[in-house]
């Protein structure tokens, strides 16, 4: 946590200043006009300073520019003795639309060693060829000639006595790529020099944070998303290189419990969606063996726990889901202690996923019993400018201790982790920046927190190299950081920017969460045995408020959809199946309502209508008991006051009235006769009824006599019959 990290603020330094750190503003009172006689050299010396800006320009333009990238992918020792000899060997890739020839490789290095940390961050700024004048080893590669985007091969091997450097220390460290004599491509790393071993009386203490943390992949029902994390588990995986190659280091653990949970979920089978259907996973065996081996690389050493999923600090309380929160909390320890099979520490720790934290959020995590809490020295601001880096414990004004996060060994780790063709470089530099901090003060002990990205994905070099033995720095720990004593200089205000509320996940969404979840408990509230639906919906609303969705904002989507998508399918589980159109043929009588539970186990519902106009009035249904798989039919009292249509919703409800499920549109027709319409209708229908009988009697009669029935013309009735046939019937 340099002065840089920690972005000072506007206290005046009453010590030097380092190389390459920020000086304090002057005030306003020794602000000074220069007088007219000096305003000549000022303006002179201002328009010389143009002149070296444009030219430095033009120079990093000219360096990004060139046309070949240097690859480094050996680079043995890291730190060398006079006695060793230096092995470098990599690839020379031409990005360019032309051949490159006449190639070579040579060593450079810068002609005096590093004083400041500041150095290392200016030299290696994009398009920055400074700090490698010297020249070493060069060597030919001649008939080698590279065409666009091709590549070619690199070796180099020097004795490290050979390589003259004038005293112990940090040096910039280069192999540049030539084509007739012009420079064409340009690596820069760090070389750390002590021919006679480490010349301070204390080591740099590091606590490295060792993150092993992914994402929610489980739907509430315990379906995988996809089956990445059968890939990251198996050998070669992501999460197997990281464990395997931290077990025996002395590292500081920190697991994410619904991790531990997922992949012991895994081990006795699960299933993984793929379109419409599922699948039968295939990473059962991987997640069995990566347990076992995580309990063997911790076993006896420094763990801590996030809560449950990781959740976005920051952003949960500031939606004042403070609940939520605390439910991700309590939850760590049980699932923690459980598949590790050992005791932990009883309050996870607070890891911002930005790294930074404002006040509000810094109460809350401590009143949630949060320890420790950490926060990144790029939203630290010190209050006194400091020219060394202090320890990584610091006392914010009003609001106790917190860790802070070294942000430049921290960056470098992220870069280191990319598995870039810069990696191997990017860890070299690492270690070069460690050596600077314990330089700065080699007669004080220090601890410095450094911290990779939660979710990286470094490669075994990478990793190896960081776990390099070195004269200058030893291995720590949280608790051994959390001991050390804060100075008095070692104060700080918190620095949380617009840029990192941004960057929160937003209030709008979870505040839909929140909502969500409140509608499970609602449907909990008509089940027999709420336990089962609660166990699979809880946690996975808090898988959804994972501060992995910061990062992996589109797989958040697909994730927030699935757990909606479920969470709809159980309400249809109990719903109302009437739709036909009913009639009321009465002024008064009673509307059927068929409810189904297709669950396997019992509910209480209630039902709920509301009416459209006055035309009908519907009396309360008491709750009733539905048992597993079963369908009963409820019937409303109802009364009608005038004939028509009639709209009804119909909504299921608790037994204590809240409303779930989707409305169903009910179509009631009201006839209300009443008893004289009842009268007026049976008395047409005994008119009808006699009208009828006398026209049948007539026509019988009109039979009988040859006569119509109806009293027309003979004509008329033969005219209307057939023609009698002379074929016998019968025989």
């Amino acid at each position: 946590m340099t002065a840089r990290d920690q972005v000072p603020g506007n206290t005046p330094s009453r010590g030097r200043t380092a190389p390459g750190e920020p000086r304090a503003e002057p005030t306003r009172e020794n602000r000074t006009r220069p007088p007219r006689a000096r305003r000549a050299p000022v303006l002179l010396a201002l328009a010389l300073l143009a002149t070296l800006v444009s030219s430095f320009g033009l120079e990093q333009a000219h360096a990004q520019a060139l046309p070949v990238q240097v690859v480094v992918d050996q680079l043995e020792p890291a730190a060398p003795r006079p006695s060793d000899t230096l092995r470098l060997a990599g690839r020379l890739v031409n990005t360019g639309d032309r051949p490159v020839r006449d190639l070579a490789i040579q060593l450079r290095f810068g002609t005096l060693p590093l004083d400041t940390r500041g150095e290392i961050a200016t030299l290696t700024a994009p398009g920055n060829r400074d700090g490698v004048a010297a020249t070493g080893l060069k060597k030919e590669l001649r008939g080698v000639t590279i065409g666009p985007r091709g590549t070619a091969g690199w070796q180099l091997t020097v004795p490290a006595a050979k390589l003259r450097l004038p005293k112990p220390g940090i040096y910039t460290f280069g192999i540049e790529a030539t084509s007739g004599g012009h420079r064409v491509g340009l690596a820069k790393t760090f070389l750390p020099w002590f021919p006679h071993g480490y010349p301070g009386r204390q080591q740099l203490s590091l606590t490295l944070l060792w993150p092993i943390v992914d994402r929610p992949r489980r739907d509430p029902e315990g379906v995988f998303l996809d089956d990445q994390l059968a890939r990251d588990l198996a050998p070669n995986g992501r999460l197997h290189r990281l464990v395997s190659l931290a077990a025996g280091q002395r590292v500081t653990w920190v697991l994410d419990p619904e991790l531990l949970e997922t992949v012991q979920a895994m081990t006795s089978g699960y299933q993984v969606r793929d379109g419409n259907r599922t699948r039968p996973g295939v990473g059962q065996a991987a997640a069995t063996a990566w347990l076992d081996l995580l309990r063997q690389a911790t076993r006896g050493r420094e763990v801590y726990l996030l809560p449950y999923g990781d959740p976005e600090l920051a952003g949960l309380v500031h939606a004042g889901l403070i609940g939520d929160l605390k439910a991700a909390t309590e939850r760590a320890w049980t699932i923690g202690s459980r598949v590790l099979g050992r005791q932990l520490p009883p309050t996870p720790l607070a890891w911002p996923e930005s790294g930074g934290l404002d006040q509000q959020t810094l109460r809350r995590a401590r009143a949630l019993q949060l320890d420790p809490i950490l926060v990144s020295g790029k939203y630290a601001r010190l209050t006194h400018t400091l020219t060394y880096t202090p320890t990584s414990r610091a006392a914010v004004a009003g609001a106790g201790r917190v860790l802070v996060i070294d942000a430049r060994l921290s960056d470098t780790l992220a870069a280191a982790g990319t598995r870039s063709d810069h990696a191997l470089l990017e860890s070299q530099r690492f270690l070069a920046d460690t050596a600077v901090t314990a330089l700065e003060r080699p007669a004080e002990a220090r601890v410095v927190l450094a911290a990779p990205p939660k979710r990286w994905n470094p490669s075994e070099q990478v990793v190896r190299r960081l776990f390099t033995a070195t004269d200058w720095m030893r291995p720590s720990t949280v608790a051994q950081l959390q001991a050390s004593k804060v100075s008095e200089e070692n104060q700080i205000r918190l620095a949380y920017s617009p840029a990192l509320a941004k960057r929160e996940l937003s209030r709008a969404y979870l505040a839909n969460v929140h909502a969500q979840s409140k509608r499970v408990i609602r449907f909990a509230g008509i089940l027999a045995n709420p336990e089962p639906v609660m166990d699979k919906y809880s946690p996975a609303f808090l898988r959804a408020e994972s501060a992995a969705w910061c990062t992996y904002p589109s797989a958040g989507r697909r994730y927030w959809l699935t757990v909606r998508s479920r969470l709809d399918q159980l309400e249809r589980q109990v719903r109302i199946t009437t739709t036909a159109p009913l009639t009321l043929s009465s002024k008064s009588g009673q509307i059927p309502i068929t409810i189904e539970n297709r669950l396997d186990q019992e509910v209480k519902v209630g039902v709920k209508l509301d009416v459209q106009g006055r035309r009908l009035a519907l009396e309360s249904a008491e709750p009733v008991r539905i048992k597993g798989n079963r369908t009963v039919t409820v019937r409303v009292p109802a009364r009608a006051y005038a004939n028509g249509p009639v709209l009804v919703t119909a909504r299921l409800t608790t037994a204590r009235g809240q409303e779930f499920g989707e409305p169903v549109e009910l179509h009631v027709r009201a006839t209300n006769y009443g008893i004289l319409g009842m009268v007026i209708a049976g008395g047409v229908a005994a008119l009808l009824f006699l009208a009828a009988g006398v026209r049948i009697w007539r026509k019988r009669r009109a039979a009988g006599t040859g006569a119509p029935a109806d009293g027309g013309s003979a004509s008329a009735a033969d005219a209307a019959s057939p023609a009698p046939s002379d074929e016998k019937v019968g025989g």
